[in-house]
């Protein structure tokens, strides 16, 4: 039972880091944000806020990889422990 608990604690945290993650991505890509950029700095010849932009997306993309594969992961162990108990 207790295990049960931890699980669906974890699961509950996995997706409000999910939720954060989201929210975080849209308050990233706000005017407000991405306005502050809009000196003519450049780096490797490239924009400033192009290099923003793009670097924001890459963390994006590979932080809801990593909530992806840990959400997947507590899946394959809650389907384990379902066969697990059924054979009981």
């Amino acid at each position: 039972m207790e295990d049960r608990a931890g699980q669906e604690r974890l699961n509950r945290r996995t997706r409000d880091r999910a939720a954060v993650l989201l929210a975080l991505g849209i308050l990233m890509f706000l005017p407000p944000f991405v306005g502050i950029l809009s000196i003519e700095t450049r780096i490797a010849s490239v924009p400033l806020p192009l290099v923003y932009l793009f670097t924001v997306w890459a963390a994006l993309i590979w932080a809801t990889r990593r909530l992806s594969a840990q959400l997947a992961e507590e899946q394959e162990d809650r389907g384990a422990q379902g066969e697990t108990g059924a054979e009981r």
